[in-house]
């Protein structure tokens, strides 16, 4: 179970809030709400939330070097790419992995179509399903003017809050992470990387066997505002690593991770996209620099005592 550190009054708090009160008491006013967003804005983007720009292959310019600054951990090993969309991870990760073991996951009927073709040209296998917490058949939804969307989601409440009219529907096989895992014989899943647009808790819960025997090495998910139609907080997905004894790490725009620490509403209740590592504590990869890594293993240091 998560739990908050009380909070105590100190004498450094006290300083900190009759430094701070002058500047606050001049931008804490209608007038300066723009500047104040300007300035929320900035803070969010240097704390690696909302960085979008997407880089060559295709993702987000964070996720594609803090990839390459990992690729060691799943050069020639297995990588699942849950929610794989057309193929752009999956593609990238081949490029960064020649002989890994690649499978990836799309449900859409239109979207796969898409991804197997990308699949056949750069070697890695497609499954026309989705990944859940249960195996069975589920609903999948999507724009009725643009089906075959990124956003599709197994939630219509999803596609309504981004300001669709009400959604096409269709019906998808669905297996879990645990389930596949064992009817494959995988042992050890080197790279976990999930893109449900809301469901990636239900991902992650559908994998509790393997995040208990700490066989999944490297987790990649995203937190971001649909999570608000799932009732979905960050504290929850705190309680699923916890339990398997994952520590949780946001990706930088230079690739190295920054890591969580204890968990505080204030930092992390945000629902705003950025991308996400879960790994073994002991296991938490520095995401090193390109010389060898003493930047990254700073990095991962400062951020431990960041708590909230």
């Amino acid at each position: 179970m998560v739990n908050l550190e009380r909070w105590k009054p100190s004498r450094a708090r006290a300083a900190v809030e009759r430094l701070a009160s002058p500047m606050i008491y001049l931008l804490n006013r209608p007038r300066c709400a723009g500047a104040s967003r300007l300035i929320y804005e900035f803070a969010l983007r240097c704390n690696g939330i909302g960085n979008n720009a997407t880089g060559p292959s295709g993702l987000a310019r964070g996720e594609e070097r803090f990839l390459r600054r990992t690729a060691a951990d799943f050069r020639a090993g297995t990588v699942l790419d849950v929610g794989a969309n057309a193929g752009d991870y999956a593609r990238h990760v081949r490029s960064l992995a020649p002989e890994a073991s690649i499978v990836a996951f799309e449900p859409h009927p239109r979207t796969f179509g898409r991804l197997r073709r990308t699949a056949e040209t750069h070697r890695f296998e497609a499954i026309n399903m989705a990944v859940s917490d249960t195996a069975g058949t589920v609903t999948l939804y999507d724009f009725p003017d643009t089906d075959g969307s990124t956003q599709a989601s197994l939630d219509p409440g999803v596609i309504m809050l981004h300001g669709g009219r009400a959604p096409v529907s269709h019906q998808v096989e669905c297996t879990t992470l645990d389930a596949f895992a064992e009817a494959r014989g995988i042992e050890t899943v080197h790279l976990l990387k999930i893109d449900t647009e809301g469901f990636d808790l239900n991902v992650l819960k559908g994998a509790r066997r393997l995040l208990a025997e700490r066989r999944i090495k490297l987790i990649h998910f995203e937190f971001i505002g649909s999570n608000v139609v799932r009732r979905v907080c960050m504290r929850d997905f705190f309680e699923v690593f916890e339990e398997g004894g994952y520590g949780i790490a946001r990706i930088c725009l230079n690739g190295m991770l920054l890591p969580l620490g204890a968990y505080s509403p204030k930092f992390h209740e945000i629902f705003v996209r950025h991308n996400l590592v879960a790994a073994p504590s002991r296991g938490m990869p520095a995401a090193r620099a390109a010389d060898g890594g003493a930047a990254g293993r700073t990095a991962q240091s400062a951020g431990q005592g960041a708590t909230g």
